[in-house]
């Protein structure tokens, strides 16, 4: 399958549809999921509100997880 982040025609229904199962299956397993960036400064600043607040979350690093995201 090729990239849905690198395809320059856009992606296949088929990617999107894979894509979007995939992100379902993610916000699904858990209450608060923060889709971010490792470089993001308003995402480290959410990630450690957060943190602070005691809160239970899941963290999906697009930069590292994104292509295996997509891969699977």
């Amino acid at each position: 399958m090729s990239s849905i982040l690198s395809s320059s025609s856009g992606p296949s229904k088929e990617e999107l549809a894979t894509a979007t199962d995939k992100a379902k299956e993610i916000v699904s397993s858990a209450a608060v999921v923060v889709f971010s960036k490792t470089y993001c400064g308003y995402c480290q600043r959410v990630k450690h509100l957060l943190t602070k607040l005691g809160a239970s979350y899941k963290v999906v690093e697009l930069d590292k997880e994104g292509e295996c995201l997509l891969a699977s």
